[in-house]
């Protein structure tokens, strides 16, 4: 295990959907699901569903996905996920694009985690490509997100 997880004691990946939008946190659960057999979570990542359509990060940037590392392994990872504009997005673009969209988040707050997990540090290049890629694969296995 690499040196900055070793006291790191919990593995897996959790959702906490009870707040999100229903539909929102059944496809999330439904991917999570596949996401288990396919990577792994090696340290605990907590994710939240968010009723709020925008969320605020601790540097002042607005978002619709967003992760926390923390400084001390008493905390486990979180990805916060804003599910408020659900039903906007559904009316413009139908349930399964904005579904998707929903998953690409997820995926993008996901690749991350697995970069922090990797090197100790985060970058977005090439996130959103990977991100899409993840989606792509799961949709081959799904009728619908």
């Amino acid at each position: 295990m690499k040196n900055h997880l070793k006291n790191y004691t919990q593995a897996g990946l959790r959702i906490y959907g009870s707040r999100g939008h229903i539909e929102v946190r059944d496809c999330i659960i439904r991917f999570a699901k596949w996401i288990r057999k396919e990577k792994t979570f090696p340290v605990r990542l907590n994710v939240y569903l968010s009723p709020c359509p925008i969320l605020t990060a601790q540097d002042g940037d607005q978002c619709v996905g967003l992760i926390r590392i923390p400084n001390n392994p008493v905390s486990f990872p979180y990805i916060r996920l804003a599910t408020g504009d659900y039903k906007q997005r559904k009316s413009e673009l139908g349930r399964d694009n904005a579904l998707a969209g929903d998953l690409c988040t997820f995926c993008h707050e996901m690749i991350h985690y697995w970069q922090w997990i990797e090197t100790d540090r985060m970058w977005e290049n090439g996130v959103y490509r990977k991100a899409q890629y993840i989606v792509d694969q799961y949709a081959q296995t799904t009728e619908h997100p």
